[in-house]
């Protein structure tokens, strides 16, 4: 008798919901990630519109819209999605990356490709390890869906960025 009484209370813990607090947790992970992302697509879009206008390189500038125009296509996901699990995004990029917008504003065109070039590749190599970590272990599906469909998209721009060259990673 006491075996069975051990074995449905067993089984009736494994078939309640998560503990709040687990829960939280992964809301939590899954509102950050949604959260990073379209900051990053903020600024994402902002130093391409920037570079597109200021670079001397046709290359760089080619590249730079085609940086905006992945970034608002990712961003409206991300925006759809967070409106979905009731996330409230930021409305303006991080301090860091405000930060680096004021620094590509000042910086005189005959040195701002090498700055954003090697600026850019170093932010999608940490938005493409953030994006892969989020499309496996993001609580909420749409979350995971979201990142896994910016991977491929972020890796694109990495390999672009590298085949600009200036010397980064």
């Amino acid at each position: 008798m006491f075996s069975s009484t051990v074995a449905a209370a067993a089984l009736v813990g494994a078939l309640l919901p998560a503990p709040a607090a687990a829960l939280a947790d992964v809301a939590d992970r899954d509102a950050t990630f949604l959260r990073v992302a379209h900051q990053t697509n903020l600024a994402e879009i902002a130093g391409g519109r920037l570079a597109a206008q200021k670079s001397p390189s046709p290359g760089v500038r080619a590249l730079a819209a085609r940086l905006v125009r992945d970034h608002m296509a990712m961003d409206a996901e991300v925006i759809r999605v967070a409106a979905l699990v009731q996330v409230r995004l930021p409305d303006e990029p991080s301090k860091k990356q405000q930060a680096l917008g004021a620094r590509y504003e000042v910086t005189p065109p005959s040195l701002f490709d090498p700055l954003y070039v090697s600026t850019q590749a170093a932010g999608h190599a940490t938005s493409l390890a953030r994006a892969r970590q989020a499309a496996v272990n993001a609580g909420d599906a749409r979350v995971r869906e979201v990142a896994a469909a910016a991977v491929p998209v972020i890796a694109s721009h990495h390999e672009a960025l590298d085949g600009v060259g200036y010397g980064h990673d």
